[in-house]
Protein backbone atom coordinates (compact mmCIF):
# COMPACT_ATOMS: atom_id res chain seq x y z
CA UNK A 1 0.00 0.00 0.00
CA UNK A 2 1.53 3.33 -1.06
CA UNK A 3 -0.69 5.62 0.95
CA UNK A 4 1.04 8.25 3.01
CA UNK A 5 0.40 8.19 6.76
CA UNK A 6 0.02 11.99 7.19
CA UNK A 7 -2.68 12.27 4.54
CA UNK A 8 -6.17 12.53 6.01
CA UNK A 9 -8.77 10.12 4.66
CA UNK A 10 -11.36 11.69 2.41
CA UNK A 11 -15.06 11.04 2.32
CA UNK A 12 -17.20 9.39 4.94
CA UNK A 13 -16.06 5.82 4.50
CA UNK A 14 -15.21 3.57 7.40
CA UNK A 15 -11.75 2.31 8.29
CA UNK A 16 -12.49 -1.21 7.04
CA UNK A 17 -13.42 0.10 3.61
CA UNK A 18 -10.12 1.96 3.37
CA UNK A 19 -8.06 -1.04 4.47
CA UNK A 20 -9.69 -3.53 2.13
CA UNK A 21 -10.52 -2.46 -1.39
CA UNK A 22 -13.74 -3.84 -2.80
CA UNK A 23 -13.37 -6.55 -5.39
CA UNK A 24 -14.32 -5.49 -8.89
CA UNK A 25 -16.48 -7.94 -10.78
CA UNK A 26 -15.99 -7.97 -14.54
CA UNK A 27 -18.89 -6.28 -16.30
CA UNK A 28 -20.42 -4.94 -13.08
CA UNK A 29 -21.65 -1.36 -12.96
CA UNK A 30 -20.28 0.88 -10.19
CA UNK A 31 -22.75 1.84 -7.49
CA UNK A 32 -24.38 5.15 -8.23
CA UNK A 33 -26.34 6.94 -5.56
CA UNK A 34 -29.76 8.17 -6.68
CA UNK A 35 -29.79 11.87 -7.56
CA UNK A 36 -31.30 14.12 -4.98
CA UNK A 37 -33.80 16.83 -5.84
CA UNK A 38 -31.30 19.54 -4.95
CA UNK A 39 -28.64 18.09 -7.22
CA UNK A 40 -30.89 18.11 -10.26
CA UNK A 41 -32.33 21.56 -9.69
CA UNK A 42 -30.71 24.68 -8.31
CA UNK A 43 -33.20 26.95 -6.64
CA UNK A 44 -33.04 30.62 -7.49
CA UNK A 45 -32.20 32.96 -4.66
CA UNK A 46 -32.38 36.73 -4.77
CA UNK A 47 -29.13 38.59 -4.22
CA UNK A 48 -28.82 41.30 -1.60
CA UNK A 49 -27.17 43.94 -3.83
CA UNK A 50 -29.86 43.42 -6.45
CA UNK A 51 -32.58 43.66 -3.80
CA UNK A 52 -31.22 46.97 -2.45
CA UNK A 53 -31.07 48.57 -5.91
CA UNK A 54 -34.53 47.20 -6.71
CA UNK A 55 -35.81 48.84 -3.51
CA UNK A 56 -34.33 52.20 -4.49
CA UNK A 57 -35.82 51.95 -7.99
CA UNK A 58 -39.22 50.91 -6.60
CA UNK A 59 -39.25 53.92 -4.27
CA UNK A 60 -38.26 56.23 -7.13
CA UNK A 61 -41.17 54.89 -9.19
CA UNK A 62 -43.55 56.74 -6.86
CA UNK A 63 -42.17 60.16 -7.75
CA UNK A 64 -44.71 62.41 -9.48
CA UNK A 65 -45.40 62.21 -13.18
CA UNK A 66 -47.02 64.71 -15.52
CA UNK A 67 -50.25 62.73 -15.62
CA UNK A 68 -51.97 61.13 -12.63
CA UNK A 69 -51.67 57.34 -12.47
CA UNK A 70 -54.22 54.86 -11.25
CA UNK A 71 -53.20 52.42 -8.52
CA UNK A 72 -52.96 49.54 -10.99
CA UNK A 73 -50.79 51.53 -13.40
CA UNK A 74 -48.62 52.68 -10.48
CA UNK A 75 -48.16 49.03 -9.45
CA UNK A 76 -47.16 48.06 -12.99
CA UNK A 77 -44.67 50.93 -13.20
CA UNK A 78 -43.27 50.05 -9.78
CA UNK A 79 -42.87 46.33 -10.63
CA UNK A 80 -41.13 46.99 -13.96
CA UNK A 81 -38.87 49.64 -12.43
CA UNK A 82 -37.94 47.37 -9.52
CA UNK A 83 -37.08 44.53 -11.93
CA UNK A 84 -34.84 46.86 -13.92
CA UNK A 85 -33.21 48.00 -10.66
CA UNK A 86 -32.67 44.39 -9.59
CA UNK A 87 -30.96 43.60 -12.88
CA UNK A 88 -28.73 46.66 -12.58
CA UNK A 89 -27.88 45.77 -8.97
CA UNK A 90 -26.91 42.21 -9.89
CA UNK A 91 -24.88 43.43 -12.87
CA UNK A 92 -23.16 46.06 -10.73
CA UNK A 93 -22.27 43.51 -8.04
CA UNK A 94 -20.98 41.11 -10.69
CA UNK A 95 -18.83 43.88 -12.22
CA UNK A 96 -17.48 44.86 -8.81
CA UNK A 97 -16.54 41.26 -8.02
CA UNK A 98 -14.90 40.90 -11.43
CA UNK A 99 -12.69 43.92 -10.81
CA UNK A 100 -11.98 42.89 -7.20
CA UNK A 101 -11.26 39.33 -8.43
CA UNK A 102 -13.31 37.57 -5.76
CA UNK A 103 -16.21 35.17 -5.55
CA UNK A 104 -19.64 36.16 -4.28
CA UNK A 105 -19.97 35.97 -0.52
CA UNK A 106 -23.06 34.97 1.38
CA UNK A 107 -24.75 37.86 3.19
CA UNK A 108 -23.96 38.39 6.85
CA UNK A 109 -26.39 37.07 9.42
CA UNK A 110 -29.27 39.46 9.81
CA UNK A 111 -28.62 41.29 6.53
CA UNK A 112 -31.89 40.12 5.01
CA UNK A 113 -33.73 41.11 8.20
CA UNK A 114 -32.28 44.63 7.98
CA UNK A 115 -33.29 44.75 4.32
CA UNK A 116 -36.85 43.57 5.05
CA UNK A 117 -37.37 46.16 7.79
CA UNK A 118 -35.86 48.94 5.67
CA UNK A 119 -37.91 47.89 2.64
CA UNK A 120 -41.16 47.89 4.61
CA UNK A 121 -40.52 51.37 6.03
CA UNK A 122 -39.24 52.89 2.78
CA UNK A 123 -42.02 51.43 0.65
CA UNK A 124 -44.74 52.66 3.01
CA UNK A 125 -43.21 56.16 2.99
CA UNK A 126 -42.87 56.06 -0.82
CA UNK A 127 -46.46 54.89 -1.31
CA UNK A 128 -47.86 57.57 1.03
CA UNK A 129 -45.80 60.33 -0.58
CA UNK A 130 -46.61 59.02 -4.06
CA UNK A 131 -50.35 59.02 -3.39
CA UNK A 132 -50.12 62.52 -1.93
CA UNK A 133 -48.27 63.74 -5.04
CA UNK A 134 -50.79 61.98 -7.31
CA UNK A 135 -53.66 63.65 -5.41
CA UNK A 136 -52.06 67.06 -5.98
CA UNK A 137 -51.68 66.36 -9.69
CA UNK A 138 -55.30 65.16 -9.89
CA UNK A 139 -56.46 68.39 -8.23
CA UNK A 140 -54.43 70.53 -10.63
CA UNK A 141 -55.75 68.63 -13.66
CA UNK A 142 -59.32 68.32 -12.40
CA UNK A 143 -59.21 64.52 -12.67
CA UNK A 144 -61.63 62.42 -10.60
CA UNK A 145 -60.42 60.74 -7.42
CA UNK A 146 -60.03 56.97 -7.87
CA UNK A 147 -61.50 54.37 -5.55
CA UNK A 148 -59.19 54.02 -2.51
CA UNK A 149 -59.88 50.26 -2.41
CA UNK A 150 -57.87 49.97 -5.62
CA UNK A 151 -54.75 50.78 -3.57
CA UNK A 152 -54.75 47.09 -2.60
CA UNK A 153 -53.87 46.31 -6.22
CA UNK A 154 -50.76 48.47 -6.14
CA UNK A 155 -48.45 46.22 -4.06
CA UNK A 156 -49.99 43.05 -5.52
CA UNK A 157 -49.41 44.15 -9.11
CA UNK A 158 -45.92 45.41 -8.32
CA UNK A 159 -44.86 42.22 -6.51
CA UNK A 160 -46.34 39.91 -9.16
CA UNK A 161 -44.71 41.79 -12.02
CA UNK A 162 -41.35 42.06 -10.23
CA UNK A 163 -41.12 38.36 -9.36
CA UNK A 164 -42.34 37.34 -12.81
CA UNK A 165 -39.84 39.50 -14.67
CA UNK A 166 -36.93 38.46 -12.45
CA UNK A 167 -37.86 34.78 -12.79
CA UNK A 168 -38.09 35.10 -16.57
CA UNK A 169 -34.68 36.74 -16.72
CA UNK A 170 -32.92 33.79 -15.06
CA UNK A 171 -30.62 31.78 -17.36
CA UNK A 172 -32.30 28.48 -16.46
CA UNK A 173 -35.72 29.86 -17.30
CA UNK A 174 -34.41 31.20 -20.59
CA UNK A 175 -32.58 27.96 -21.31
CA UNK A 176 -35.70 25.87 -20.81
CA UNK A 177 -37.34 27.59 -23.75
CA UNK A 178 -35.18 26.40 -26.61
CA UNK A 179 -31.80 26.24 -28.27
CA UNK A 180 -30.27 28.60 -25.74
CA UNK A 181 -30.24 25.61 -23.39
CA UNK A 182 -27.92 23.65 -25.67
CA UNK A 183 -25.58 26.63 -26.10
CA UNK A 184 -25.43 27.40 -22.39
CA UNK A 185 -24.60 23.79 -21.52
CA UNK A 186 -21.66 23.77 -23.92
CA UNK A 187 -20.52 27.23 -22.79
CA UNK A 188 -20.35 26.16 -19.14
CA UNK A 189 -18.02 23.30 -20.02
CA UNK A 190 -15.35 25.63 -21.39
Amino acid sequence: MTRQRDQAPTGSSSATEEAEPRPVVAGAQPEVSPPTAAAGRRRFRYTLPGAWVALVFACLAFTPSLLPRSALLQGVVCGITAAIGYGLGVAGAWTWRAFADRDPRPPRPGAWRVFAISAAVLLVVAIVLGQWWQAQIRDLMGAPTPNPLLLVLLPLAAAALFTGLVALSQPRALAARGPIHRCSRTATRW
